[in-house]
């Protein structure tokens, strides 16, 4: 028989290894001071910039998270937030700024400023992308929302990915009694439109 003792410890724990890894792409990429770039102040020195918004989102989503309730995760691990140096908003807080950002598309706007920067960071020196175009469906409990070929009532969302890399380069939001294929031209020259100037969709 094997004889051991455990000894107790009072140092921070985190089951989310994983997510200092896309914490640490966050820091060298800049991306923070990206978005505060191209996010519109809220007014208040005393108020959450948008960087901090936004990545407890995408530490959020990377996680696995479906709702903003699932924010508290992040929230309440101690060690994640201290290894990311990352502060991290109230489920409501977030809403809050969601539907601020919601009036006259703003965040929509900002958010594609922000992800052209980024692709051209990331890029480097590519010429030609392949696109690859799919709708994504977002099932919501809304009231506005309305019944899809698949026999949800959500939405219908067009999506372009750059095929060699994965990366988003622009969405399209539709009702979910839309076709999904509805004006694919034009959903490809708004994709087009939001690469980095010198990049060209080379086929789709």
């Amino acid at each position: 028989m094997l004889n051991y003792k455990l000894d107790t410890t009072n140092e921070l724990l985190t089951s989310r290894i994983g997510l200092i890894t896309l914490a640490h792409a966050i820091q060298v990429l800049d991306l923070s001071k990206t978005i505060d770039q191209h996010f519109p102040a809220s007014g208040s020195n005393c108020a959450l910039k948008a960087s901090t918004f936004i990545n407890t989102l995408v530490l959020s989503q990377h996680e696995g998270g479906e709702c903003l309730n699932d924010t508290v995760h992040i929230a309440k691990d101690k060690a994640l937030r201290l290894v990311t140096n990352q502060k991290a908003p109230t489920p409501q807080t977030i809403g809050t700024w969601l539907r601020r950002l919601g009036k006259d598309n703003q965040g929509v706007k900002a958010l594609q400023k922000a992800n052209k920067t980024l692709l051209k960071a990331t890029l480097n020196n590519c010429k030609n992308i392949t696109l690859d175009i799919d709708a994504s469906e977002v099932i919501a409990n809304k009231v506005d929302t309305q019944w899809t070929y698949k026999g949800n009532k959500d939405y219908m969302s067009m999506v372009g990915h750059i095929a060699q890399t994965g990366q988003i380069v622009a969405t399209d939001f539709k009702a979910g009694n839309v076709s999904p294929n509805t004006d694919n031209l034009g959903f490809i020259k708004i994709c087009q439109d939001a690469l980095p100037k010198g990049i060209n969709i080379k086929k789709t």
